[in-house]
């Protein structure tokens, strides 16, 4: 019988929730939010951790059109002291590395389903706002 690439304590997984108080992601414009801003720190992102992102704090209940998720070994990939000029990279993560789920308008998650710590950026675009006066709220 087949056994799994991760058989001790260095793959057991973490939940946290992100972005139910102030300063845990931003709206970068009407239909754009992000976790961190690009040039700045980014979340932990070790073996089996899941991030659920609650975005209905900032932006309400909105439809998530679409999710994409950048990772790098490095906390700050595009400046800080961890990541000195043009040693540090990114790239967007594909495949077992952000396994991402709807869960609920307005919330979403991203786990790394591998055994590889990383650094996480994620961005999220947003349907239009359901209320009649684009806050959200409904009227």
């Amino acid at each position: 019988m087949g056994t799994t690439a991760c058989q001790d304590t260095r793959c057991d997984g973490s939940e946290a929730t992100y972005g139910l108080t102030p300063r845990e992601g931003s709206l970068v414009d009407d239909e754009t939010w992000q976790s961190t801003p690009l040039s700045g720190p980014w979340l932990e992102f070790g073996p089996e951790r899941v991030w659920t992102f609650d975005l209905r704090g900032v932006a309400g209940p909105r439809e998530i059109l679409e999710v994409l998720a950048y990772v790098s070994e490095a906390e700050e990939p595009n400046g800080g002291d961890a990541a000195p000029r043009g040693r540090a990279s990114f790239a967007v993560a594909g495949g077992n590395l952000a396994v991402m789920r709807l869960v609920e308008p307005g919330v979403f998650t991203v786990r790394n389903a591998t055994c590889a710590r990383y650094f996480v950026r994620v961005t999220a675009r947003l349907g239009p706002a359901s209320g009649g006066d684009g806050d959200g709220d409904g009227g």
